[in-house]
């Protein structure tokens, strides 16, 4: 039986065979033409690494960020208020329909000291952070597996372990916005302005024990405060029990259902937006009832204050008078001691002058007797001396049994507290035992339900909380429903008396321990009452023995009140107080050093101690002011610090994946069209010979399908397998210095695969099969011939008779084949200026990126000074502190001028959109190009501070869409609105600022500048060209600096600039991947068509040879077109590439910086080097092909 094949009209054996000889053809194909298909492999593997890659990138980054929100319970919902929250409010949130959970949050902002020192932060100012509150319970739970979603904003344990006392806290992980002395056993201080214990705090120093990230802080923005700087350098979390206060900061809340939405979708926070404006509806309500409980404790609060200062007043003036005074006679001993001294040994010496000769006349009896009464004199003294002590003594004991008492007798009231607890917790252990024995006893049944409600009812006053549990239930003969409801109870409750046993042990151990420190204290206080008694009884007697010996004298007949013994006693006591002065006048200096420094240590405290009472007191009046005025701010995920700027970075990727990977696919893909659709014309003959054989047009198809197949699969596989790891991991690893994340979830992008793959089909299979069907529909015959060249045409040069004449004969046909052959004429220029275009691009956003730094800091800077000093007080207009002063007058500094700064929120009248701002207020305007050159980017026009408005950044221009007259806005961390007048927009590329006079930020903000920052320049003494030489005197300066009263830091904008070029170094590492691709592609493009454009000409470049040219004529003739094709391609693609770069500077930029709007000049000579190396050297490379021609078998007939 015969089988015809449909395909090729032969039998099933011959088929096989043909098929077998097609499969081999190709096979040879490929092998002739390698070089050609690992060409269209590789453009295809770069076009789809790069699309696939870039496209794979913000997906992952977005999955990770879900997963990480996700998985760390990430809040949907803050709520703040002025007046604190409380639990009656997160209950009320948490009855809110779709609100799964609510919890409430304490913080506080203070300044931080570590290990005793203070830390700076990358302003110079004294740091800042944020202590939240962490739970020990929720902290156990997460330990112990329980994922219970009350823990909201949970945080990831990087290193150490967490929190177990009320001393430890976990730090951030960031590096940017982290200390670098924030490590593992370093002690944390918290403190105010001045060094006090901040308000709301019961301990103020932590050691630090663990190291986290969390998902609250994804960004190293920190948000702003009221304190420092105005902006929260780093946070920190501390256990609860470290807060005094009883109401809570903020109160986070989780939407049900939230987390299956993209957290930077629309569809998100369109499905947040409900919930945030059913939370908003509570304010009132929960204002109001609020401020009904806040009003008498306010007042109470405020009466209370009032009193204590003034109490705090009146002690401190009659402590400061008595010191006072005794400073005033300290300080005569010391000026007139030794006239004093004088004046009183030659009065004594007038007074006494005679004693000799009075003396010499009484007997020895009467000398024994003085000796004696002096002698018990002496004792007394020394008696009494003894006794004050024994009394000071006494008193400092009693003090400390009686504080340890009270301890003591709190930890026993615990106790007692606890026992209660778990007696009740037994009774309604053993009330639900004997309800299910009940039950189980009775045997309910449907019959008996009367039974079973009767011992159900009957808990209802006796055990209540039980009753709840299970009066819903309905007995309808189901006893076991009820038992099996009230067992969880009975666990629970058997739980929650293990929870208070081991508490009570704890509370036991440490009641133990006070009583054990109490009795030592009692036999302590007992021994020095019986001391204290026993010095009294010695002075008693001591004084009874001297008035005895008084009248034993007289007695005996010596009268003590005798004119000579008198005289004599009054020596002895003149003799003793000349001598009390003699040692009041030799330590006059020493005490009234002491008491002077006693006195401003008691100033200080008394200060401090009357700053704290004011601050509370005012805090308390500020409050009450405001209770009419009370709301509830309610917020979503877009306020939280870094979570916009992350979505927005990851967007700018996603768009970047539109534009850069598009554009190098689509050159990628033109050559790979032009490549195949030049393959199949050059095999034109080789078609007519298929078909003459009998293949059917299919059959060929299928040959030339498969060689462009397989080249896309395998490209496609070779890229993507690559790219869709490599570009998100150096890309995510980037921005990881910016933002703090997890490690990268790889969601493998089918989708963009396909595309990928698709696209390289179309561009190549499609592309080949449709120029093959074209070609197929002629008969072999005609296919056999070669292609009857076009009508030769006139190009328009040759119309211009004058100069066509004076060209060459090469140069002629040189312009001939540009311009005849359109098609090779357009894909090499396109293929040209593609490459140029991307490399430009590239170097184009290295150049933008390094800009930042070097066009801030570096040469004709916009911020000249060398560094920064904070002060703890500000610094008035005209009357500076001794502080600056000292500052001002150190030899190292050149110039120093004080500047108003403070951290605010900038935005525009038409957008919405916040940005962090410093609000920059220079007391002298007319110094400030000395520190800062406010500059015009576009005209270099310097701009000059005046009283017409505020001078703004570019970028902050354009980020709040307002220009030159228009009006910015900016807000405090207490939420006040202020606006000011744009009268200029300056260049800058590092953080934002609004700069204005003190007069335009008076009539702005109705407040006067606080000035706690000075901008200096170095002296050439302490810069030099010996590196090591500057950094150790910077180092000598600021130690000196900070060691000065009343300057709390300084900082270098070279510091500055070293964090500023990290954010750039990672950028710089995309960009460099960006030009190494653009590099590989551009040289793998240029080769591919160059090596076409021999292959196609092999018979034009015989005939040549067969004409006589030699090498170098060959070479010329080839390369002549090269050149002014690449004159060509180079000039369009340096206009595409500046168009490209304008695309990628706009749509990658990041909120805190602005990039670099300009490619240096170098860098087009760069781009075009790269791309003139790149054809010479794939002209070098195929110099050898055109050697090598074959004149023969070029030259043979086909016909």
């Amino acid at each position: 039986m015969t089988i015809r094949c449909p395909l090729i009209g032969w039998n099933g054996k011959e088929e096989s065979e043909l098929t077998k000889m097609l499969f081999r053809d190709t096979l040879r194909t490929v092998k002739k033409s390698f070089s050609r298909y690992i060409s269209i492999m590789l453009i295809v593997a770069l076009g789809t690494a790069f699309f696939a890659g870039i496209k794979a990138t913000a997906p992952d980054m977005f999955a990770t960020a879900r997963e990480y929100f996700s998985e760390y319970n990430l809040m949907d919902i803050r709520v703040q208020s002025s007046a604190g929250l409380t639990d009656d409010d997160v209950g009320a949130i948490k009855k809110l329909n779709g609100i799964e959970y609510a919890k409430g949050e304490k913080f506080i902002d203070a300044l931080v000291r570590v290990n005793g020192e203070i830390e700076a932060d990358i302003d110079g100012t004294q740091i800042s952070t944020r202590a939240y509150g962490i739970s020990p319970a929720d902290i156990a739970n997460f330990l112990n597996g329980v994922d219970d979603g009350n823990y909201i904003n949970r945080v990831q344990l990087i290193e150490g372990k967490y929190p177990s006392s009320a001393g430890e806290c976990l730090v951030d992980a960031s590096e940017l916005s982290t200390p670098g002395s924030f490590v593992i056993g370093s002690k944390i201080t918290l403190e105010k302005a001045g060094g006090d214990t901040p308000t709301g705090l019961s301990v103020s120093e932590f050691t630090i024990v663990g190291i986290i990230r969390s998902p609250y802080y994804i960004s190293f923005e920190r948000g702003n405060t009221n304190i420092g700087s105005g902006k929260i350098g780093t946070f920190i979390l501390i256990p609860d029990e470290a807060f005094s206060t009883d109401y809570y900061t903020e109160i986070y809340a989780k939407v049900d259902g939230s987390d299956s939405y993209e957290p930077f979708s629309d569809e998100y926070f369109n499905y947040i937006a409900p919930y945030e404006s059913a939370v908003k509806s509570l304010s009132d309500t929960q204002v109001k009832q609020r401020v009904t409980t806040l009003r008498p404790q306010l007042l109470k609060q405020i009466e209370d204050g009032e009193k204590t200062i003034t109490e705090k007043s009146s002690d401190a003036t009659s402590a400061m008078k008595e010191l006072d005074s005794t400073i005033e006679t300290l300080q005569q001993l010391v000026d007139n001691g030794e006239k004093l001294l004088a004046d009183a040994q030659a009065e004594f010496d007038e007074k006494f002058a005679d004693a000799k000769n009075t003396l010499g006349n009484n007997s020895a009896q009467l000398d024994a007797a003085l000796k004696d009464y002096q002698s018990k004199y002496e004792l007394w003294k020394t008696n009494k001396e003894k006794y004050d002590e024994s009394v000071k003594t006494l008193s400092e004991k009693q003090e400390q049994y009686d504080r340890l008492y009270t301890e003591c007798t709190s930890a026993r009231q615990q106790v007692n507290t606890l026992n209660t607890a778990i007696s009740t917790t037994n009774s309604l252990i053993n009330a639900a035992d004997n309800v299910m024995q009940s039950i189980q006893d009775k045997n309910i049944t449907a019959s008996s339900q009367e039974q079973v409600q009767a011992v159900i009812t009957m808990m209802q006053t006796t055990y209540p909380e039980l009753y709840n549990a299970i009066k819903s239930l309905t007995t309808q003969g189901l006893a076991m429903e009820i038992i099996a409801n009230v067992e969880p109870y009975i666990e629970q409750q058997k739980q929650k008396l293990a929870d208070q046993e081991k508490q009570i042990k704890e509370k036991k151990a440490l009641l133990d321990a006070l009583a054990a420190n109490l009795e030592t204290m009692k036999t302590t206080l007992e021994k020095a009452s019986a001391d204290s008694a026993a010095t009294k009884k010695q002075l008693d007697n001591a004084a009874t023995d001297l008035a005895n010996y008084k009248d034993e004298l007289t007695q005996k007949g010596i009268s003590i009140q005798s004119g000579e013994l008198q005289l004599q006693i009054q020596k002895i006591q003149e003799e003793a107080k000349l001598k009390e002065l003699t040692q009041q006048v030799q330590s006059a200096p020493a005490n009234l050093e002491q008491a002077q420094k006693k006195r401003a240590e008691a100033d200080a405290q008394l200060t401090s101690s009357l700053a704290a009472a004011r601050a509370e007191l005012n805090s308390a009046k500020e409050l009450y002011a405001r209770l009419d005025n009370v709301k509830w701010s309610v917020y979503d995920r877009t306020a939280t610090p870094g979570y916009s700027s992350y979505g927005q970075s990851v967007s700018n990727i996603a768009a970047l994946s539109n534009i850069f990977p598009l554009f190098f696919f689509l050159i990628a893909a033109l050559v790979c069209l032009t490549t195949m659709t030049r393959l199949v014309d050059e095999e034109r003959v080789l078609l007519g010979t298929y078909k003459a054989l009998g293949y059917t047009s299919g059959a060929v198809m299928l040959k030339y399908i498969i060689y462009s197949l397989s080249a896309c699969i395998f490209g496609t596989l070779l890229g993507v397998s690559t790219a869709i790891f490599l570009f998100p991991y150096a890309i995510n690893s980037a921005y990881g210095i910016m933002y703090s994340m997890p490690s990268l979830i790889y969601k493998i992008p089918w989708l963009d695969i396909l595309i990928c793959f698709l696209l390289s089909v179309a561009c190549t299979t499609l592309s080949t099969a449709a120029s093959l069907m074209k070609d197929l529909k002629l008969a072999p015959s005609v296919l056999m011939r070669p292609k009857t060249p076009k009508a030769g045409k006139r190009i328009l040069l040759e119309r211009v008779s004058a100069v066509w004449k004076k060209l060459s004969f090469s140069t002629k046909v040189t312009a001939r084949n540009l311009f005849r052959y359109r098609t090779r004429f357009l894909m090499t220029v396109i293929g040209i200026a593609g490459c140029c275009a991307l490399i430009l691009a590239s170097l184009g956003m290295y150049d933008s990126v390094s800009a930042i730094t070097a066009k801030q800091y570096g040469e004709n800077a916009i911020s000249k000074y060398d560094f920064q000093i904070a002060f703890d007080n500000a610094q008035t207009t005209g009357t500076h502190t001794a502080s600056f002063n000292a500052a001002a007058s150190d030899a190292r500094i050149r110039d120093l001028t004080l500047v108003g700064m403070k951290s605010m929120e900038g935005f525009g009248a038409e957008t919405n959109k916040k940005t962090d701002v410093y609000v920059f207020v220079p007391e002298k305007p007319a110094s400030l190009p000395t520190f800062i050159d406010l500059r015009d980017r576009h005209t270099g026009e310097k701009l000059t501070l005046d009283n017409t408005g505020a001078i703004i950044t570019e970028k902050l221009a354009k980020t709040a869409n307002v220009k030159t007259g228009d009006a910015i806005n900016f807000s405090d961390s207490d939420g006040n609105v202020y606006s000011v007048t744009v009268s200029a927009i300056a260049e800058n590329y590092t953080f934002h600022y609004i700069y204005m006079t003190e007069s335009v930020y008076r009539v702005a903000t109705s407040h006067d500048p606080e000035y706690f920052y000075a901008l200096g320049l170095l002296s050439d003494n302490v810069l030099s060209d010996d590196a090591d030489a500057t950094a150790n005197a910077k180092g000598r300066l600021a130690s000196d600096m900070v060691l000065t009263d009343g300057i709390t830091a300084l900082s270098y904008t070279s510091d500055t600039t070293q964090s500023i070029g990290r954010i750039t170094a990672a950028l710089s590492w995309v960009i460099l991947l960006f030009i190494v691709s653009a590099t590989v592609l551009a040289f793998v493009v240029l080769y591919n068509l160059s090596n076409i454009n021999i292959i196609e000409r092999n018979r034009e470049l015989a005939t040549l040879k067969v004409l006589g040219f030699t090498d170098r004529e060959m070479n010329d003739y080839i390369y002549r077109e090269n050149v002014i094709l690449s004159v060509f391609g180079l000039a369009l693609g340096v206009a595409l590439g500046i168009v490209l770069h304008r695309l990628l500077i706009t749509y990658t930029s990041i909120d805190a910086v602005m990039y670099g709007q300009t490619v240096c000049w170098y860098n087009y000579l760069i781009a075009c080097g790269l791309t003139v190396l790149f054809i010479v050297s794939v002209n070098l490379m195929l110099r050898k092909k055109i050697k090598h021609i074959d004149m023969v078998s070029s030259l043979k007939s086909v016909e």
